[in-house]
C-alpha cells in the first residue's frame, strides 16, 4: 500500500495525534487514497520521457534512422501549510477534565481544517487560495475530459486519478516528509482591543504540494446534473481516455454525482421490492471497475 498522509502523521510518533487523526477520515478521504512521498527541502525537479528512439525491420545491407529519447523536465513545488490554535487559559481551567482535553478537541479542530482546506485544494487550486499548489481544474487536458452536457449554475464533476508516488498524482511533503502538530506552551496574547490576556498556543503546519506533471493522470467526466446524470457509458468513456498501464486507481465525486450514477443504473433483476415497487440500484461502489470515494471537497461549477 503507497504512504499516504494518515501514516506520515502517525509516524510522528505522537500518541495524540494518532487519536486524532481517526476523527478527521470521514472528512478528507483524499487523505485516505492519495499518496504521499516526503521529499529533502520543498521542490523538486520531475523527468518525463516524451519521445523514444525510433526502430523498425531492415534488410541485409540496408538501415534505420537512427535517434534518441526526447526529455522534458519540470519543477513541482510544495507550500506552506498553517493552522494556529489559540485558547484563553481561563478556558481550560474551567475545563472540568484534565488539562488536555479541551487542547486535543482544538487538535482535533485543526486538523479537521487543514485536511479540509487541502482536500478543496487539491480540485479548486489557486482559485480556492492563491498561496497554495495548483489544482486539478486548472490542469486537466481537455483530451482527457468527457462532457455529460448538464446545464445550469450547479453541475457536478467526477474525477478519475491514476494516483502513484512516482509517476502519478501525489501529494510531495517537503521537509522531509514532515506533518507537525506542536507542543501547546502558555504565553501572552492580545485581543481584538489590543489589551493582554494569557492563552495557550500551537500550530498545526506541513509543506504539501501536488503533483500532477503528467496529463495522462487526470480526467473528468464534467456538467453532471439530475437530468444528465453520470453514468456507466460515460465512466467507461473516459477511462478509456487512460493508456495502457496508467489506468486510474480511484473516481473522486460528490454525493449527488454518486446518487445519479446509482439511479442512472437499473434495478437488480430479481431485486425485492417489498411489494412496493421500490427496487433500486445498489449503491455505487465503482464505476468501469474503479473504486468510487465520495468526497464534499468538490465544490459545484456553472456548466461549460
Amino acid at each position: 500500500m503507497p504512504l499516504t498522509l494518515l501514516d506520515i502523521a502517525k509516524r510522528s510518533g505522537s500518541d495524540e495525534v494518532v487519536g486524532l487523526i481517526e476523527e478527521v477520515l470521514t472528512v478528507a478521504p483524499e487523505f485516505r487514497t492519495i499518496p504521499v512521498r516526503p521529499i529533502t527541502g520543498t521542490s523538486y525537479k520531475a523527468t518525463f520521457r516524451t519521445g523514444l528512439p525510433g526502430s523498425g525491420f531492415r534488410g541485409a545491407n540496408e538501415g534505420v534512422t537512427p535517434g534518441n529519447s526526447v526529455y522534458d523536465q519540470k519543477s513541482v513545488d510544495c507550500y506552506f501549510l498553517d493552522c494556529q490554535m489559540q485558547v484563553d487559559e481561563a478556558i481550560v481551567k474551567a475545563d472540568e477534565g484534565r488539562i488536555g482535553d479541551i487542547l486535543t478537541d482544538e487538535g482535533i479542530a485543526a486538523l479537521q481544517s487543514s485536511f479540509i482546506t487541502v482536500g478543496k485544494q487539491v480540485y479548486d487550486g489557486i482559485s480556492a487560495d492563491s498561496k497554495g499548489f495548483t489544482g486539478l481544474f486548472a490542469n486537466v487536458d481537455s483530451s482527457m475530459v468527457v462532457n455529460a452536457n448538464g446545464s445550469g449554475d450547479t453541475t457536478h464533476t467526477a474525477w478519475a486519478l491514476y494516483e502513484n508516488e512516482r509517476d502519478g498524482v501525489h501529494f510531495p511533503l517537503g521537509n522531509g516528509g514532515a506533518l507537525e502538530l506542536g507542543e501547546w506552551i502558555r504565553q501572552q496574547v492580545k485581543d481584538a482591543n489590543n489589551k493582554s490576556f494569557m492563552a495557550w498556543v500551537n500550530n498545526l503546519s506541513a509543506w504539501i504540494g501536488l503533483n500532477l506533471t503528467t496529463k495522462y493522470s487526470i480526467g473528468c467526466v464534467k456538467n453532471i446534473t439530475s437530468g444528465k446524470p453520470l453514468t456507466d457509458a460515460l465512466g467507461n468513456e473516459l477511462v478509456s481516455k487512460f493508456p495502457v498501464g496508467r489506468k486510474p486507481t480511484h473516481w473522486f465525486m460528490s454525493r449527488d454525482a454518486k446518487f445519479y450514477l446509482q439511479r442512472s443504473r437499473s434495478a437488480t433483476l430479481g431485486q425485492k421490492d417489498s411489494g412496493r415497487g421500490d427496487a433500486f440500484a445498489a449503491i455505487p461502489t465503482a464505476l468501469a471497475d474503479v473504486p468510487i470515494v465520495e468526497t464534499d471537497s468538490i465544490d459545484t461549477r456553472t456548466a461549460a
